[in-house]
């Protein structure tokens, strides 16, 4: 049996989609996370995981792919979002 992809939509109130992350969300900033919200999480959907991925960062060792700075699972399915934290 065969499942369609999820069209789960994330964005954030600090910037917009395709747009750098403010100073204010990094570590020379306030090292803060930005708040994020989601959308069109399935129906049966057991739990979630979000994770914040840099594919640029300049901790990435060479040849690798970016660095994931923090991960969060098994997050409820009826939440929808998470706030600046």
């Amino acid at each position: 049996m065969a499942f369609a992809p999820a069209a789960i939509s994330v964005t954030s109130s600090a910037f917009a989609d395709g747009e750098s992350i403010p100073h204010k969300y990094s570590a020379e900033g306030e090292n803060v996370s930005p708040a994020l919200a989601w959308k069109g999480v399935p129906e049966g959907t057991a739990s979630l995981a979000v994770f914040c991925h840099d594919p640029d960062a300049p901790l990435a060792k060479p040849g690798s792919y970016g660095f994931t700075h923090w991960v969060l699972y098994n997050l409820p399915w009826s939440i929808n979002g998470l706030e600046e934290s």
